[in-house]
């Protein structure tokens, strides 16, 4: 199987229509090729626990707690919040614009990948924990931190692996082939499923432009959006992805975030995916709407970007 669907998550050189689980950068002579996935589990992980750990001290007197995923793909964000609350009761109701996604979403099977040649393996970089490989959760690697031994853990306690000789080829760019003497970048796949049913998750169709009828009439806790928001406040051609008006931009993002608002109770938290200089879009338009429905920013240790907000109000 060759891919190279260029279009399907710009400007990534080398993808396709799925999810890999980890993500991995081929590097020859200051070149770069990027084979990359959108959903993964424990993306963004130190925002998700800063996030956990806040809601269970801030909402420890709620005895079942309630979450919200936005853009939440074939699962992966909703298994690592579950996984991550450990025994605290918690309901997730996630959504996402796909109908395949979402049904790839509920049967709760997943592919992890990791370089299988030898050539692959020589160029490939595998991301560290903190943005967003989890292909140390698969696979035996060597030199894993303490954290990421206690995840493989947890992982383990909640997924098993079907055996599979699958591989996923992927097909470089011309433009790349000259560069590294790799035509294709070749990756093991293995599969893991859920163990358990869990109705404590559920996945639906919906938009973050409007999702508010699709949620059940009760307040959340923690709402996550880990997409950035170019594909909302930009044109919807992938070639040029030109930035709409300000005056355009503003009242769609108002809408958004004041259904956001809606949905959660007083205290709230909303994290936001994507490095502030990835949005790829002006970021205090963002941040100026976020503040006017009723959220005001939590500034993580060592994080120059605001991705998690509180909601300090209501907003009619």
């Amino acid at each position: 199987m060759i891919i190279g669907n260029y279009n399907n998550y710009h400007p990534a050189p080398v993808n396709f229509k799925g999810h890999a689980g980890c993500e991995n950068i081929i590097t020859r002579l200051g070149m770069r090729e990027s084979v990359t996935t959108e959903t993964r589990f424990f993306r963004d992980y130190e925002s998700i626990k800063f996030g956990i750990k806040y809601i269970n001290e801030v909402f420890k007197n709620l005895k079942e707690k309630y979450f919200i995923v936005g853009a939440c793909s074939t699962g992966e964000d909703m298994h690592s919040l579950k996984m991550l609350m450990g025994n605290n009761p918690v309901k997730i109701t996630g959504f996402d614009i796909g109908k395949e996604t979402i049904e790839q979403a509920k049967s709760g099977i997943f592919n992890l990948y990791t370089p299988a040649d030898i050539k692959t393996s020589k160029y490939t970089r595998i991301v560290d924990i903190h943005t967003y490989d989890d292909a140390f959760l698969a696979f035996d690697k060597p030199d894993l931190t303490p954290e990421q031994k206690e995840l493989k853990k947890l992982f383990n306690n909640h997924f098993e692996s079907i055996d599979t000789k699958d591989k996923m080829i992927y097909k470089l760019k011309e433009k790349f082939r000259k560069i590294f003497d790799i035509t294709y970048a070749e990756f093991n796949k293995l599969k893991f499923r859920y163990k358990n049913p869990d109705n404590s998750l559920e996945f639906k169709i919906g938009d973050i432009r409007d999702f508010k009828d699709i949620l059940p009439n009760k307040k959340g806790q923690l709402f996550t959006f880990k997409n950035s928001f170019y594909h909302i406040v930009t044109d919807n051609n992938y070639c040029t992805r030109q930035e709409l008006p300000e005056k355009q931009i503003k009242p769609m993002l108002d809408n958004i975030f004041k259904n956001i608002n809606k949905s959660l109770d007083k205290n709230g938290l909303f994290i936001m995916g994507e490095k502030e200089d990835e949005q790829r879009t002006n970021i205090h338009v963002i941040a100026k709407s976020l503040s006017d429905n009723g959220f005001i920013p939590i500034r993580m240790p060592d994080r120059p970007y605001l991705n998690i907000w509180k909601k300090t109000k209501e907003i009619d």
